[in-house]
């Protein structure tokens, strides 16, 4: 009996120190239940603010989108006039042989000495190399105006996605909030 009743008495210090325990683990388990609400709290705030700061984004890379596009409308428009003056560069550049070559016929045709038509002759090509300077600068410029044309097709075409993804990442965020 005695012994029965040391193993009760062990039995029930064994069981007080459960209960102990048991109520330590509660208090903890209450505690980081209060912690995650807050931090569900402050999560769900952050949603909240970010879901009121970002509702007019997609509005605005819509319009940021439409200006994108209109600079690389204007910027196309000036490319294709560039290439065209352009055109014309390239065509005098390469006609100057011929187109002196016709003046000295025509001078001579017109009973022009031939020492004049030397001296004419001389001139024009005197003037060969600014043409051809010339021509190499408007070529220059309109491949750096084409190369712009193109890079701003590309950033309107990425502003245009970005304009479309834009509703579905606010969306996303408006759920999250809720």
């Amino acid at each position: 009996v005695i012994q029965g009743t040391a193993q009760l008495s062990a039995g029930a210090h064994q069981l007080l120190d459960g209960q102990r325990q048991l109520v330590n683990g509660s208090a903890r388990l209450t505690d980081g239940t209060g912690q995650l609400s807050d931090g569900a709290d402050k999560v769900h705030n952050g949603l909240q603010q970010l879901r009121q700061q970002t509702a007019q984004l997609p509005q605005q890379t819509a319009q940021l989108a439409d200006g994108a596009e209109k600079v690389a409308q204007g910027n196309e428009q000036l490319a294709s006039r560039a290439e065209v003056l352009g055109n014309v560069s390239q065509q005098l550049a390469d006609n100057l042989d011929q187109t002196k070559q016709r003046i000295a016929d025509q001078l001579r045709s017109t009973g022009v000495d031939e020492e004049t038509v030397q001296k004419v002759v001389d001139g024009l090509d005197k003037l060969n190399s600014p043409v051809t300077d010339a021509n190499g600068k408007v070529q220059t410029q309109v491949g750096q105006l084409r190369m712009l044309a193109d890079g701003a097709k590309q950033v309107a075409d990425g502003n245009r996605k970005l304009a479309q993804a834009t509703p579905t990442m606010t969306g996303a965020i408006g759920q999250l909030a809720d």
